[in-house]
């Protein structure tokens, strides 16, 4: 049992060490994803529908420049290794997310709560990994989300896209405190 703990511990501080320099890609997604909500007012303020996927490349543009620049200590291909482990079950969400709207089993309408609950999914898999502050931000983005979809739909893309965003945000702050906690614990 001491040697299963021993391994355990060993994989979640390189899991550590392999994530901490990607935490800003919470902060950039979180804003964008706030940005996203606000333009859901645009009808109000007459801005053209192309500002919204611009945000978005902005922030997927931003994010691969940061993802190329990210620099190892160690062995960069072990690293490389699992952070493609950690970040293989995101994207295949964001393909599940995809291939819904591509055969039409997501109608528009409940984009935005497939991507909050795969969000939420997110959240409790990270927690499992590294703080269980992270399991509650996943079980609260799931609750809300259920609320919005079953009593105020209409008000979805704001609500999820905003809370979303914040939630990301959170998800970032938390993850670098763990980050912290880490590099402290390990001099």
């Amino acid at each position: 049992m001491l040697q299963h703990d021993n391994d355990w511990n060993r994989i979640l501080r390189t899991c550590i060490k392999v994530s901490v320099p990607l935490i800003p890609l919470f902060y950039i997604w979180g804003a964008q994803w706030l940005f996203s909500a606000l333009l859901w007012l645009r009808d109000s303020w007459n801005l053209p529908f192309w500002v919204q996927p611009a945000s978005a490349a902005v922030a997927a543009i931003i994010s691969v420049i940061l993802l190329f620049s990210y620099k190892t200590d160690g062995d960069r291909t072990r690293d490389t290794k699992l952070a493609f482990k950690m970040a293989l079950p995101v994207f295949v969400l964001f393909a599940s997310l995809l291939l819904l709207l591509y055969l039409e089993a997501v109608n528009g309408v409940f984009v935005h709560l497939v991507r909050a609950l795969f969000l939420s999914f997110f959240y409790v898999l990270l927690g499992v990994l590294f703080s269980r502050s992270l399991v509650y931000l996943g079980l609260w983005l799931f609750a809300l989300t259920a609320v919005i979809g079953k009593f105020y739909l209409g008000f979805s893309p704001f609500v999820l896209e905003s809370m979303g965003g914040l939630s990301l945000i959170v998800c970032g702050w938390i993850l670098h405190s763990v980050g912290r906690k880490y590099a402290k614990s390990a001099h």
